[in-house]
């Protein structure tokens, strides 16, 4: 499936940071149809995106990883495990979102996270994965801040400190494996978005 390249220019034809998410809007309209949906936010962490989500989706889980993992690579004794407390149960989430998340971690990692998220999500379910190509290859981690009209702001976040990894195309792609990929957007300000489904 080839990705589409949504317009996110002004007037003058300058590169926006902010951007509207199609992604966001899609999830949005699917589970208004379920009035019992439920979520898991996986951070970094945002008040005003909690506030927009909650407002939309019956229930809403956050469970910060960002911040268990930062903790884990500093050597915080009582975080020798960063997901010893994912264990919400099979089956249980609507949709999923990894804000950057899979950038920020190693092969392995990634991998048995994608493989939980895909435990975790019901049939049928959603998961939402943004990345950044290589144009943004060196930056620390951002919050994702969500205002009306899906619109997506980028908030530093210096407290954590997890480098980004970088991946081919192709090697993200294997990542998203155990899930059917729904849509993919390529936005101008280097985010990548997968929207994918559990089948």
């Amino acid at each position: 499936m080839k990705p589409s390249r949504p317009q996110d220019r002004d007037s003058a034809g300058q590169d926006l940071l902010d951007y509207a998410s199609h992604s966001l809007a899609f999830i949005i309209q699917e589970l208004a149809d379920r009035p019992e949906a439920q979520a898991l936010d996986m951070g970094p962490v945002c008040s005003e995106s909690i506030d927009f989500l909650a407002r939309r989706i019956n229930k809403l889980f956050v469970f910060d990883f960002f911040l268990r993992m930062d903790r884990h690579l500093r050597g915080e004794p009582e975080t020798a495990d960063p997901w010893q407390d994912l264990d919400y149960g099979p089956d249980r989430f609507d949709c999923i979102f990894l804000w950057d998340l899979l950038d920020r971690l190693e092969d392995h990692d990634a991998r048995h996270l994608m493989n939980l998220c895909h435990s975790l999500s019901k049939a049928g379910g959603l998961v939402m994965v943004c990345a950044f190509n290589d144009q943004r290859a060196q930056r620390g981690v951002d919050a994702f801040v969500v205002s009306n009209g899906f619109q997506i702001t980028f908030r530093p976040q210096p407290h954590l400190n997890l480098p980004p990894r970088t991946r081919q195309n192709r090697d993200m792609m294997d990542l998203l494996s155990p899930y059917s990929l729904v849509k993919s957007f390529i936005y101008r300000n280097g985010v990548l978005e997968f929207l994918l489904r559990r089948e």
